[in-house]
């Protein structure tokens, strides 16, 4: 796999090159022979016809390569990646692995020549991950993909060329906009929506009454009552929360497994069994919306992290009593009994830390101490004041006397 790329990347530069090479003669021939492209103003989108572009056999791109080979090539160079110039604040619930900034696409390989650009404008918006955040403001980037923003492209995909599927989206949801189904299923039957695989991520920070650090749990009418566009293969289901929390994830997941399926349009069915589950583990900051989750420390400042994915894939279509499954999703709870770490201090605003003096560095324990001396400091200070208060007021009340 590694070979195969070193070989398209090399390939994808010598062909830049040589089309920048043929640039000025392509454009300048073009010019004088053919009328002015179509402008869409409201998509940044230029709509080009055939006979506007040269055939370009003077370049491999074209003269040897089959166009099947073409758009593998161009949706490798025009694939989306991490802004790194841009990074999210790290103090945020959002910030996390394929997600510390916002994602572009180099899209210079579509100013080289008219055919190129005609033949894969649509690319690095089909190649792209477009994701949906069903969560409150504080919880998301400030720009995200939504309904209104991605209609009027799927209309023009649609239009210049049929029927156009688009790799992968993504949700973020909070549970209490998932559950009932009524914000996901606006998404999956927005017009011309061809998606092949969809991801749902419940984030540690999604999860009910994570705060008081309650057991995993989820609803399931969103499962009986979705139905997924039918280029849909695969569903998958990213389940995060607490390195300590493994236990309950895993639970979880196994309960995923055996007791949900999916539907989709035209009736298959989309099974998780028999799919290898997938983990993975990250570390992020601790701090969030100006509170420090000392009870969730695994060391200073920062929580360990810990993921299940389960994916559904196609397995079966056939008459709607196979969709039987479907209907009877039940809730699920993480049947696992431990003790629930839910004191005074899980988190503590950031403003106090900052006036006890405690700087980054410190252990939660060594948090928790030197917050207790410096409220128990707090508190003899009041009083003092109190009894200063005091004091001058009945001296005040003898003197009137």
């Amino acid at each position: 796999m590694f070979i195969e790329a070193i070989f398209i990347f090399a390939l994808v530069v010598s062909v830049i090159n040589h089309l920048r090479q043929q640039r000025h003669f392509d454009v300048s021939q073009e010019d004088k022979a053919m009328e002015e492209p179509i402008r869409n103003k409201e998509l940044n989108v230029v709509e080009l016809s055939e006979e506007r572009c040269l055939d370009q056999l003077q370049s491999p791109l074209f003269a040897v390569l089959s166009g099947e080979i073409r758009d593998l090539i161009f949706a490798y160079a025009l694939a989306d990646y991490e802004d790194t110039s841009r990074m999210y604040d790290e103090k945020t619930c959002y910030r996390r692995p394929n997600y510390f900034a916002p994602r572009r696409s180099d899209t210079a390989l579509l100013r080289t020549c008219q055919r190129v650009y005609r033949e894969a404008w649509f690319r690095p918006w089909t190649s792209a991950e477009h994701t949906f955040y069903l969560t409150a403001a504080q919880r998301r980037p400030g720009r995200v993909a939504t309904i209104e923003s991605m209609q009027p492209t799927l209309n023009l995909l649609h239009r210049i060329h049929g029927d156009v599927e688009v790799d992968s989206i993504r949700i973020f949801p909070q549970l209490y906009m998932l559950e009932s189904g009524a914000n996901v299923t606006p998404i999956l039957r927005m017009d011309h929506f061809q998606p092949r695989t969809i991801t749902i991520t419940i984030r540690h920070t999604d999860w009910w009454y994570w705060e008081s650090d309650e057991a995993l749990h989820v609803r399931a009418p969103w499962v009986r009552t979705c139905r997924f566009p039918n280029s849909v293969r695969e569903i998958r289901v990213e389940l995060e929360s607490l390195e300590r929390k493994k236990d309950e994830v895993d639970n979880m997941a196994s309960q995923m497994v055996e007791k949900w399926v999916f539907q989709r349009n035209d009736g298959t069915v989309l099974s998780a069994q028999g799919v290898p589950l997938e983990t993975t583990r990250w570390s992020g900051s601790s701090t969030w919306n100006d509170e420090r989750w000392i009870r969730d420390e695994s060391r200073p400042e920062t929580l360990d992290y810990y993921v299940a994915t389960v994916t559904w894939k196609n397995v079966r279509k056939g008459p709607a009593e196979e969709a039987q499954p479907v209907a009877l999703a039940p809730d699920l709870r993480a049947q696992i009994e431990k003790p629930r770490m839910n004191g005074p201090d899980n988190a503590v605003r950031v403003h106090e830390l900052q006036a006890a003096g405690i700087s980054s560095g410190y252990t939660a324990d060594e948090v928790r101490e030197r917050l207790g001396d410096y409220r128990s400091e707090q508190r003899a200070m009041r009083r003092r004041e109190h009894t200063l208060l005091r004091r001058s007021r009945r001296q005040m009340a003898l003197t009137q006397t």
